[in-house]
C-alpha cells in the first residue's frame, strides 16, 4: 500500500489539518482522518458504519485456504504489546469502537513506509461523489447541509452558529445579555431568563418584564392608593392612615399618640380619623386639633352693674360697691 498525505480535519469543506508522516489510507481513514490524499486531489475518508468504511478498514486474517497470513495474530503498531523490528507508531489504526477484527500486517520493509511495516493492499472506494450532504448523513449536526462541487457548507439551526471548523455549534445567547433586569440561563440551542421577585417572565421565557403589582394583587394598599414602580410598587395612605410595616399596606394612624393633640380636651381615636371633646369653657379650634379659651366676657349682658375678668377656661365678675356677684355668677345684683 502507498504512503501518502492524511488531513484530520475539515474547515469549511475543505481537508486541513495536513499530518506531517505519510499514511496509508488504511492508516489514516481507519483511525482518525478526515480526507487522504496519494498526492493529488484529496478525497474524504468514508464515515465510521458505511459500507465504504467497511470494505476498508475490516481484513480477514486468513489466506488462501484458511491458512493464516504471514505476520498475522501479532499486535498492531501502536498498541500495548510489539515484535521486534516493529516501530511503534501511535494512533495511525483502527481503535475500538471500529468493528472488524485488527488488520494485519507483515513485516516487510517498503520505500515508502514504516521500516519493517508492510499493510496488506485492500480494494479502493469510488470518490466521484456527487452530493456529499447524502453520502455523509452525520455532516453539519444542529444545522442543514448543503452540497456543493466536491464540497459542502453548513446552514445552522437557530440558536447555533458557524465555529472555525464550519460545524455547527450552539450560541450562546447569555453573552448577547438578553435578560435585562433577570439572569439569563444558556441551553442547548436556546437560553431562558430567571427573573426576580418584581418581575415575570414572558411566555417564552425570553424575557423579563416588570410585574404591575397594583393590577395583579388587589389586596394590597388598603386604605391607600397603589403606586406601582419598575420592579416594585408603594402605598400613598388616605388621611388619618400610615404606612404598615411591611410596605403593603395602609392602617390607621392613632392621632392621639401625636403631642399636645387635644389640648385642653380630650382624644377619641377614629379609624382613619380623630376627635377632640373639649373641657367647660373651651372651644375647638377650627383645625380641630385642640381646645381654646372662651373669651366670656364677650358675651353681651356678661357681668351686668360689674366688670368681666376672662380667665383660662372661665371668667368672673367684679362688682361694684354695694352689689354682689348673683347665684348664676353672670350678674352683679
Amino acid at each position: 500500500a502507498r504512503g501518502g498525505y492524511c488531513y484530520a480535519s475539515l474547515l469549511n469543506g475543505r481537508c486541513a489539518n495536513q499530518n506531517s508522516q505519510l499514511l496509508t489510507k488504511i492508516q489514516c481513514c481507519c483511525d482518525s482522518g478526515r480526507c487522504w490524499s496519494d498526492g493529488s486531489s484529496p478525497e474524504l475518508c468514508p464515515m465510521t458504519g458505511t459500507d465504504e468504511y467497511q470494505k476498508l478498514c475490516t481484513q480477514l486474517q486468513t489466506g488462501p485456504g484458511g491458512g493464516p497470513l504471514p505476520g498475522g495474530g501479532g499486535p498492531l503498531p501502536g498498541g500495548g504489546g510489539g515484535r521486534p523490528g516493529i516501530p511503534q507508531v501511535p494512533g495511525i489504526y483502527p481503535r475500538p469502537p471500529y468493528p472488524g477484527p485488527p488488520i494485519p500486517f507483515q513485516p516487510q520493509p517498503g520505500p515508502d513506509q514504516y521500516p519493517g511495516l508492510s499493510i496488506i493492499q485492500t480494494q479502493n472506494i469510488s470518490t466521484s461523489i456527487t452530493n456529499m450532504c447524502e453520502v455523509y448523513r452525520n455532516l453539519c449536526l444542529n444545522g442543514r447541509c448543503v452540497p456543493s462541487p466536491g464540497s459542502y457548507r453548513c446552514d445552522c439551526n437557530m440558536g447555533f452558529r458557524l465555529d472555525s471548523r464550519g460545524e455547527c455549534i450552539d450560541d450562546d445567547e447569555c453573552e448577547r445579555n438578553p435578560c435585562v433586569n433577570g439572569e439569563c440561563v444558556n441551553t442547548a440551542g436556546s437560553y431562558f431568563c430567571q427573573c426576580p421577585a418584581g418581575f415575570q417572565s414572558t411566555a417564552t421565557r425570553t424575557e423579563c418584564r416588570d410585574l404591575d403589582e397594583c393590577v395583579a394583587n388587589g389586596r394590597i394598599c388598603n386604605n391607600g392608593r397603589c403606586v406601582n414602580t419598575e420592579g416594585s410598587f408603594h402605598c400613598v395612605c388616605n388621611a388619618g392612615f400610615e404606612i404598615s410595616t411591611d410596605g403593603k399596606n395602609c392602617q390607621d394612624m392613632d392621632e392621639c399618640l401625636i403631642r399636645n393633640m387635644c389640648l385642653n380636651g380630650m382624644c377619641i381615636n377614629d379609624e382613619g380619623s380623630f376627635k377632640c371633646i373639649c373641657k367647660h369653657g373651651y372651644l375647638l379650634d377650627p383645625t380641630g386639633r385642640f381646645c381654646v379659651d372662651i373669651d366670656e366676657c364677650e358675651t353681651p349682658g356678661m357681668c351686668m352693674n360689674g366688670h368681666c375678668v376672662n380667665t383660662e377656661g372661665s371668667f368672673r365678675c367684679e362688682c361694684m360697691a354695694g352689689l354682689a356677684v348673683g347665684l348664676d355668677g353672670r350678674v352683679c345684683v
